[in-house]
């Protein structure tokens, strides 16, 4: 049993939930014509993959193409968090992955 389903009730559908958000996602990646989406901040990759990143164990990076095929890589430990490694730029910050 998953945590949304100890909370929620055991009838709650995350596979269903997890399709549904890459599904989001990839329509806005057609959308705004990107074939490649890479994800970094550990609340996207959460919220693309479903695999927590709050646990304060290893951190990922995902990768998702618009057909919603998702990989997912561990980062090395030695890695410095996500928010250190992406520009922040107006064009391009942790919150807005798609237009980066």
């Amino acid at each position: 049993m998953t945590q949304l389903q100890d909370f929620f009730g055991a009838d709650v559908d995350v596979a269903r939930m997890d399709q549904d958000r890459r599904g989001k996602v990839a329509e806005s990646m057609r959308r705004l014509g990107v074939d490649v989406l890479m994800l970094v901040d550990p609340l996207n990759v959460e919220y693309v993959t479903g695999v927590s990143q709050r646990h304060g164990g290893p951190w990922s990076v995902a990768v998702m193409t618009a057909d919603q095929t998702v990989h997912t890589f561990a980062a090395p430990s030695e890695t410095p968090a996500a928010a250190a490694i992406v520009p922040r730029t107006p064009t391009c910050s942790p919150t807005r992955s798609l237009r980066c």
